[in-house]
């Protein structure tokens, strides 16, 4: 059984590199982060250029802090809508097309089949985005001054980490039970969001116990601050256990 998997989880690494996703992602995800840095290290010279001659405004220069505070929010804006744009039609594709079918009548079983793909999509995501990181502070480190806490930095990345699981899981959710590929990301983008972003407006007792309260807190981790981690992270990796359980089973009762 698991070398049936092994041939499996082999099949969707070839489906990725055939496809071009295994360069796409990692370049997609790099130029989005990495814009970060060069775009506020041009910002003062761009907004003086379109000055009024004589027009004097005082831009604060951004700090290395400054940048490593702000790579969540913008890693958030495109890369897991590019994410979910190369994820939305993993399954609900191979369904319209027939693969499925072909590749079910295998002793692999639909299980191991949401489980190849979970796992293949998970890891491309993950060297992926570790891959922009490590650009991203690269070129925060030429271009800005100010102290870097290398230790928070890798704390805080990998605990973000598990928010990128999140989108991949429930996109996959989504994926294994619509039809429609763009139903499939528009419903994996919503839900990601909702679980994100509406825990800030709950009383802040359940909201410390929210994805939301966990995307806080890994920023300010991120940073050298406390951040009471612990509990929404528990929530968060429940989440995804369950939204793949959710996959699994659901994927089950799905006629192909």
């Amino acid at each position: 059984m698991m070398a049936m998997f092994g041939a499996m989880l082999w099949k969707e690494w070839l489906e990725l590199k055939r496809s071009y996703k295994l360069i796409i992602v990692p370049f997609a995800f790099a130029i989005i982060m990495v814009t970060l840095p060069i775009t506020m290290k041009l910002l003062p010279a761009l907004i003086e250029q379109d000055l009024p001659e004589g027009t004097v405004i005082v831009v604060p220069e951004s700090t290395a802090s400054d940048i490593v505070g702000g790579i969540y929010a913008n890693f958030e804006q495109l890369g897991l809508i590019v994410l979910i744009l190369v994820m939305m039609g993993t399954v609900a594709s191979e369904r319209e097309k027939g693969s499925a079918s072909l590749v079910l009548s295998k002793p692999i079983g639909r299980g191991g089949y949401i489980m190849a793909k979970w796992l293949s999509y998970s890891m491309l995501s993950v060297i992926s985005f570790l891959f922009g990181m490590a650009l991203t502070l690269y070129y925060t480190r030429i271009l800005f001054d100010g102290k870097m806490e290398w230790g928070a930095i890798a704390q805080g990345t990998l605990l973000y980490l598990v928010l990128i699981l999140l989108c991949v899981t429930l996109t996959l959710l989504f994926s294994a039970i619509m039809r429609s590929a763009i139903f499939a990301g528009f419903l994996g983008l919503g839900s990601y969001l909702a679980l994100t972003k509406l825990g800030q407006y709950l009383p802040d007792a359940i909201e410390k116990y929210t994805p939301s309260a966990f995307l806080d807190s890994t920023a300010k981790i991120m940073l050298g601050q406390e951040g009471g981690i612990l509990a929404p992270l528990l929530v968060l990796l429940v989440l995804v256990a369950v939204s793949l359980f959710l996959s699994i089973m659901l994927f089950k009762r799905q006629e192909l």
